[in-house]
């Protein structure tokens, strides 16, 4: 039997967000138990905040953006976990890859297990992330021919670290149609999944939005 888990943190007060910047804000416009007929809230939040996905528009001119996938495209049947762990700070070379990576040309969604959150709770998930360096996407495409969007437990791919070096990644990955799924819930993860279902808040024309991240055991 098929066991499902969620990918995805939820979301509330608490939430990281990139640079320390405006979290989740949650206000209260109706309540049974004030009298209301029913319960509503107000949310209001950054599209890039929590377990989220970018789509080529966020850093590609003309670029892809979430209304202009099929369904099908949310669904990842080929998904494989990276376990690498890395420290706060460390960087993700082409060197560091190789030595936990193998080639498939079946992967359709790469899930990087770098051990950042551990440190979701502090400010280090979001002050020292790790450095990506652009130069793997040469690489993630050789070993991975049919890659269509990578995951990983860090805030973003662009660490504070190294900024330029993290536009560079982006537009590298995002250049090249690979979406990227940013602040996805890994630590649980013990094996192998057998297919991944990513569903965005369907925002028209969005460059990203929040995802929520379903894995198949």
């Amino acid at each position: 039997m098929t066991h499902s888990i969620y990918l995805s943190h939820p979301l509330n007060a608490k939430t990281p967000a990139y640079k320390g910047g405006e979290g989740l804000i949650v206000k209260r416009e109706k309540s049974i138990s004030c009298g209301d007929t029913c319960n509503q809230l107000h949310v209001s939040m950054s599209n890039h905040l929590g377990t989220h996905v970018d789509a080529p528009s966020h850093f590609v001119d003309q670029g892809k953006t979430l209304t202009d996938y099929d369904a099908n495209d949310w669904i990842f049947s080929y998904p494989s976990l990276i376990d690498c762990g890395i420290e706060p700070g460390g960087s993700i070379t082409p060197e560091f890859l190789k030595q936990h990576i193998q080639p498939c040309k079946n992967v359709d969604l790469l899930l990087f297990k770098t051990g950042m959150e551990n440190h979701r709770d502090t400010v280090t998930y979001w002050q020292s992330s790790p450095i990506i360096d652009a130069s793997i996407v040469p690489l993630l495409e050789e070993y991975y021919p049919n890659l269509k969007a990578i995951g990983l437990d860090v805030i973003s791919v662009t660490s504070l670290l190294d900024r330029d070096q993290g536009r560079k990644i982006h537009q590298a990955l995002l250049g090249q149609g690979i979406r990227i799924f940013e602040d996805v819930a890994l630590d649980h993860i013990k094996r192998e999944l057998k297919e991944v279902i990513a569903l965005p808040l369907m925002l028209e024309a969005a460059d990203g939005a929040p995802v929520t991240m379903i894995g198949m055991l």
